[in-house]
């Protein structure tokens, strides 16, 4: 996705979704990507998943996560795509 930039140069460009491990499964995390209009390909972690259960309805949904992509999350791509 492009990003409008103020003056002259190319315009930047943010990714459409960002992979990570468990360990970055934090709220705020996950927050600053949704401001962001980034995808969060990020596992919950068991203690995360424990704490949402144990609030029941209150607890919210469970994080989507495409384990597919995540997978591939260690695989450098520069955007090109091999379909």
């Amino acid at each position: 996705m492009h990003v409008a930039r103020c003056g002259p140069g190319r315009p930047r460009t943010t990714p459409d979704s960002l992979s990570g491990d468990k360990a970055y499964s934090s709220r705020a995390n996950r927050e600053l990507l949704r401001a962001r209009a980034i995808t969060a390909v990020i596992p919950e972690r068991a203690d995360q998943i424990a704490n949402r259960q144990r609030k029941g309805s209150a607890g919210g949904r469970p994080v989507s996560s495409d384990s597919e992509q995540y997978k591939n999350r260690n695989v450098s791509s520069n955007g090109s795509s091999t379909a």
